[in-house]
């Protein structure tokens, strides 16, 4: 009979156990017999990118490291300037660090993204990167339909400090400088990062009118942790960046219609993150911590509009444990301000209050973690928002799972309050609401080989829009919007030295805006594709990965299929020196993720890593 069992496995291999992880999906049940390359199985709807598989591939911003993950897409209105996230082909992705939530109270600028991905430090201070399809944990919100994305910062261990400098094509130039290290019961991580290009290219193989879009980003992070106690601890973290340049707008109906990405006209963009959170550790080393954590976070943009945003709150977490149970109970409060100089509207203001519960039951080869999230929000009262999680491990290579919650999204800032002479808001539209749900399994068909499959669907019940067919554009709540599909990835290992990855996403998205349900034309990847073959033993890593669409709408981007090919390579010189070389879009093919917005062209990285 299965029981409950904190940290890593006993030395039993044939014990049930359950790894308790403070990190997004809080307990997952596994037989540790190294089902798969000799590690367990991974947790049910979860991939997780390493601070090893990041340096590895060089990457340099968390877009880098997402770009490669199947069912996850980028929508980048203008490379290097506004990046969101989907997952399981919607927008509505919580982002979290060190599982506290950076959703931006005004919204997005386009669609139902939470968090632009451009406005995020580098990846010197990740200690991994985890993304969870469907609806997660209540804990964590009761709005990411999509999915959520968990980034873990590092702390400080050993003293060293690492230098990397790169340069590449555009005028491309990369500086970063971390230092960790620890005395006695304080440790600390620093990074700071200054990356610049003088401009981006368009593809050859696509019809533009010129290059564009400079832009100079500074970045800094800092993390302190102090030990009070065997038991208590304290953290700091302070997070910094701001940019300047220049973005460009589009022609898209234009360039549909040619055939032809076409420049508007160039904007001056500027922007400001200030970050901070205090965190008050309690229960450390035990089976069930607990913590208490202040957070005040800042964000200004001069874009089309001067606007800026602060979101801070407080929360709080304890755990407790019994044989067969594992129960989390929780509370947080926010508080939301804005003000949008360009949207007429200042100062506006929102709050929520929450409590949550989650419990994992565990009873021989089941886990069964039911949820219950209340909110009420001082504009839209009060809403229930409950979720269920089933896993059965028929054996210690398959895992079968399936889950399903309710979901609830409030209108934001900008939907209720903008007021511009091309766009006004709604102050009385209706929250979204509607469900997520999806079952799945994970097969170790051998040592060396992994299985990984799931269906996924959503549904919601006035889900909000903006109206960009006529003019002023308005938001107001569809009738409905319904989102499914498949994700399906095969891995395997051969030898110690390779290894390859190929993966399929089918996503279908139908809305319903008084016409009836109709086939969604922004889909911007009906059927997605990602491979990947990787080479690494003695001193070299290589990594050719594949990124590719088709069955898009011709009559919404320019280009119904697209395929990027990235080419990463590193040559540890020696045990201080490494060198490494990137290539981005090898065969320079011209598409638009965001319509009519083109991404860049073939481009070139080549850099030095020094550690001392």
């Amino acid at each position: 009979m299965g029981s409950i069992v904190y940290g890593a496995a006993g030395d039993d291999d044939k014990d049930t156990t359950i790894r308790v992880t403070t990190r997004p999906i809080i307990v997952t049940a596994y037989r540790n017999t190294g089902a798969y390359g000799g590690a367990e199985l991974p947790e049910a709807q979860k991939t997780v990118v390493t601070e090893k598989q990041i340096s590895a591939n060089n990457y340099k911003t968390v877009e880098d490291v997402l770009r490669q993950v199947n069912g996850v897409t980028l929508n980048s209105m203008v490379p290097g300037a506004t990046s969101f996230v989907r997952i399981n082909g919607d927008d509505r992705v919580n982002i979290l660090v060190d599982g506290q939530s950076l959703a931006n109270a005004q919204g997005s600028s386009y669609g139902r993204g939470m968090v632009d991905l451009s406005t995020l430090p580098g990846v010197d201070n990740i200690s991994a990167v985890e993304v969870v399809k469907g609806a997660g944990s209540v804990r964590y919100g009761a709005g990411s339909v999509g999915g959520t994305i968990n980034i873990i910062t590092k702390k400080g261990k050993k003293n060293r400090t690492v230098f990397d400098t790169a340069f590449g094509s555009w005028g491309k130039e990369y500086y970063s400088l971390l230092q960790e290290g620890s005395k006695g019961d304080t440790s600390w991580f620093m990074s700071g990062s200054l990356d610049k290009k003088d401009y981006y290219k368009f593809p050859e193989s696509a019809r533009s009118d010129k290059a564009a879009g400079d832009n100079r980003a500074k970045s800094l992070t800092f993390r302190m942790d102090r030990k009070l106690n065997k038991s208590q601890s304290m953290t700091l973290d302070i997070s910094h960046k701001d940019s300047r340049g220049h973005a460009v707008s589009f022609d898209s109906p234009y360039g549909i219609a040619h055939r032809k990405f076409s420049v508007k006209q160039y904007k001056p963009l500027e922007r400001l993150s200030n970050n901070v959170s205090f965190t008050w550790n309690f229960r450390e080393n035990t089976s069930t911590p607990g913590h208490i954590r202040y957070f005040n976070d800042y964000s200004k943009t001069w874009w089309t509009n001067r606007f800026h945003t602060r979101t801070q709150g407080i929360q709080a977490e304890r755990s407790w444990m019994t044989k067969y149970h594992f129960f989390t109970l929780g509370t947080e409060w926010t508080l939301d301000s804005g003000s949008n100089d360009g949207a007429n509207y200042k100062n506006k203001k929102k709050s929520n209050r929450a409590v949550y519960g989650e419990d994992m039951i565990v009873y021989k080869k089941w886990s069964f973690t039911p949820g219950l999230r209340l909110d009420k929000n001082s504009h839209f009262g009060f809403h229930k928002t409950p979720r269920l999680a089933v896993e059965y491990r028929a054996g210690d290579n398959l895992n079968i799972y399936g889950s399903w919650s309710r979901v609830y999204t409030a209108p934001r800032l900008n939907d209720m309050y903008y007021n511009g002479a091309r766009s006004r808001g709604n102050p009385d539209l209706k929250p979204e609401s509607g469900y997520s749900q999806t079952v799945g399994l994970d097969w170790a068909m051998t040592k060396n080989t992994l299985l990984r499959f799931s269906l996924f669907h959503s549904y919601l019940n006035d889900a909000i829009r903006w109206d960009r067919s006529i003019t002023p554009y308005e938001v107001r709540n569809l009738n409905k919007e319904d989102k499914r599909g498949i994700d399906l990835s095969l891995q395997h290992k051969i030898g110690a030295a390779w290894d390859w990855e190929l993966a399929y996403t089918y996503t279908k998205i139908k809305i319903d805006e008084g016409r009836g349900m109709r086939r969604d034309p922004s889909n911007s990847q009906p059927n997605g594709y990602r491979a990947s073959l990787q080479y690494h033993e003695g001193k070299w890593k290589v990594n050719l990965q594949l990124s590719a669409g088709t069955g898009r709408e011709d009559r919404y981007y320019v280009k119904k299929t697209y395929a990027t090919w990235d080419l990463n390579a590193s040559y540890s010189a020696n045990k201080r020196l490494t060198l490494y070389g990137v290539v981005h879009n090898l065969t320079d093919d011209g598409y638009d993720l965001y319509h009519g917005y083109p991404d860049s062209g073939r481009s070139y990285l080549f850099g030095m890593k020094y550690s001392f």
